[in-house]
């Protein structure tokens, strides 16, 4: 005798690639229950928990690891997943890049990308000595950003986390998370145009985007831009 505990709900599934691997994947729309979870951490405003619970449904949905993936990666995925499960257009006010008139836009999450990489390199030279190699930055390293600090705290945490080597003329230095106080210790003594050399680093690894346009309900101008930061539709 089948038993309401039997009855297993069909889902389609979706084909997209991991952006950074180009790793072929299937993904399914997230459940009622994945959605509660999501939103329990959009209120909870922690980022420790909302990082675990996109984490949570990239991995439930798509069958995919998030911990060493490169955070644009995430970014992209969820979103996808999020498209087609709660509806691939989200209404979002956007002000006139003229006017400053404020307009409703309907953006098209499934029309996400990731913009391509324009660094040169990730051996960032400090001087004709010191080499910092840096990592794109990880859903865990993007997690540790602490509203409750002032934003050049956060911006050194993340740099920090991110050198995964130091090359001091000869010498070579792994770095282990144990070194991150001494690390955050040596950036804090670079100039700022040294500090510049790092940040723009990260400026210009890849981001996951969308691009919008919309006429101007005030003055008519036609504004085209592009959306960075997925996170925005959490």
């Amino acid at each position: 005798m089948s038993t309401l505990k039997n009855i297993k709900l069909a889902h389609t599934e979706y084909n997209d690639i991991v952006p950074s691997t180009k790793a072929a994947i299937k993904f399914r729309p997230f459940r009622v229950s994945e959605e509660k979870m999501l939103l329990i951490a959009s209120e909870s405003k922690d980022t420790q928990q909302m990082s675990n619970a996109m984490k949570s449904i990239i991995n439930n949905c798509a069958g995919v690891e998030c911990d060493t993936l490169p955070f644009y990666d995430v970014e992209y995925l969820f979103t996808k997943i999020r498209s087609k499960s709660v509806g691939e257009n989200v209404n979002i006010t956007y002000p006139c890049e003229k006017c400053d008139q404020e307009n409703e836009l309907a953006i098209e999450l499934d029309k996400v990308y990731v913009s391509k990489n324009t660094n040169e390199s990730n051996e960032i030279k400090i001087d004709d000595d010191l080499v910092f190699v840096l990592v794109e930055p990880t859903i865990g390293m993007m997690a540790l950003h602490n509203p409750d600090e002032v934003e050049i705290e956060n911006i050194i945490n993340m740099l920090a986390n991110g050198i995964s080597q130091v090359q001091n003329g000869e010498e070579i230095i792994d770095v282990t998370p144990k070194d991150v106080p001494d690390i955050k210790a040596l950036i804090e003594q670079l100039t700022s145009e040294q500090f510049k050399k790092l940040s723009d680093y990260y400026e210009n690894i890849p981001k996951t985007s969308l691009d919008y346009e919309f006429t101007c309900s005030k003055c008519s101008t036609i504004n085209k831009s592009t959306l960075t930061g997925m996170q925005n539709f959490f």
